[in-house]
């Protein structure tokens, strides 16, 4: 009789999966993105899909961030405080953005490479997911939303050497009902406009920029009054 012997094989690694994000170069990045008020724009520039251990540290792309925030009666600003482990740098602080990086490749394609297509479909995905407005209600909104949309560069010193591009977007939710993701979002308030500024330092960088221009904008129109 033969002795059965067993072979101890070495355990099998697990390798996490590879997190990717849409970038642009920053080469083409130009003026004619201030000159054009919707994400049409990134329709005429290549974009790439790129490794985040690659493109999180500079190497002349722009990692494509869509940072979407909600208003109602054209007077108030959604606000609220972050619990997102994933990203431990901004936890605690306060924010109005709701979004993040574009990173599904199956999406993309779905979407046809039209990126005002994919940009909707995004942020009506997230809006759902953290603060429960259905889908096609966000999708309706969006089509009909006369809001301007935004670009904000940034380097974020406060992440490390990450160089990105802001798609930015207020959307309107007055008589909407929100029901909050408790897992990411803590505290949520709406706030006046006229008294956002004192809160304006204890936000993250993108929603610290969301403020500036909504008090520029109120400035300028006390000017003009």
């Amino acid at each position: 009789m033969t002795e059965e012997r067993q072979i101890k094989r070495p355990s099998a690694k697990v390798y996490r999966p590879v997190k990717l994000a849409l970038c642009l170069q920053d080469k083409d990045f130009n003026d004619n993105f201030f000159n054009c008020d919707t994400v049409d724009a990134l329709d005429d520039v290549p974009l790439y899909f790129i490794d985040r251990a690659l493109c999180d540290h500079p190497n002349g792309f722009l990692q494509l961030v869509i940072h979407t925030s909600l208003v109602q009666n054209n007077s108030e600003l959604l606000v609220y405080r972050h619990l997102d482990t994933a990203e431990p740098y901004n936890a605690g602080k306060l924010s109005c953005g709701f979004g993040g990086r574009i990173e599904s490749i199956e999406a993309y394609q779905s979407a046809m490479g039209a990126m005002r297509t994919l940009v909707y479909r995004e942020i009506a995905r997230e809006l759902q997911k953290q603060v429960g407005i259905p889908f096609t209600t966000t999708l309706t909104q969006l089509a009909f939303n006369t809001a301007p949309w935004g670009w904000s560069r940034c380097y974020d010193a406060s992440v490390g050497p990450v160089a990105q591009l802001a798609i930015r977007i207020k959307v309107d939710v007055t008589g909407l009902d929100l029901n909050f993701n408790q897992s990411e979002i803590s505290s949520p308030r709406w706030i006046p406009f006229t008294e956002l500024e004192q809160y304006q330092p204890d936000m993250v960088n993108w929603s610290q920029n969301v403020v500036h221009n909504i008090l520029r904008d109120l400035q300028s129109k006390e000017q003009a009054a």
